[in-house]
């Protein structure tokens, strides 16, 4: 009895050798259920689009970068102009919507290189810097 895997259940035991006779008696069946998930996992894989997600938070501060060092009290309304109002959180999201800021965007990531049709024909570098932009 040694060399088997499990305990003996009544008076039948299973052994490691009874596992690879039964899976050589059926290797036709085991390799076409291997292939078949195979090649769908390659199907699916190559059909699928590539899709990455982000999400970002900006930080608008209204303040200057060289802030000047003095030895006089500070101003209570130099405070409150520290404050970022909604039109000026607006103009730094039409900023970043801007076509030419995302027009950089696709062309410094090479965003436009990876555009491409059906049938893997290239388009024009301008159609697909355009497509590009537009999918951004």
């Amino acid at each position: 009895m040694a060399g088997e895997l499990t305990k003996p259940i009544g008076s039948q035991s299973i052994s490691v050798r009874d596992g690879t006779s039964a899976l050589f008696r059926h290797k036709g069946m085991v390799l076409l259920i291997f292939l078949t998930v195979l090649i769908g996992t390659i199907v699916v894989t190559a059909l699928l689009p590539n899709k990455y997600e982000s999400r970002m938070k900006i930080l608008v501060k209204n303040q200057r970068v060289d802030l000047v060092i003095s030895s006089e009290a500070t101003n209570t309304s130099a405070a409150a102009d520290t404050e970022v109002s909604e039109n000026q959180i607006n103009s730094e999201i039409e900023l970043l919507r801007s076509q030419d800021l995302l027009t950089q965007v696709v062309n410094e990531c090479g965003l436009a290189d990876q555009q491409s049709d059906w049938f893997s024909r290239t388009a024009p570098e301008a159609t697909r810097v355009e497509k590009a932009v537009n999918d951004l």
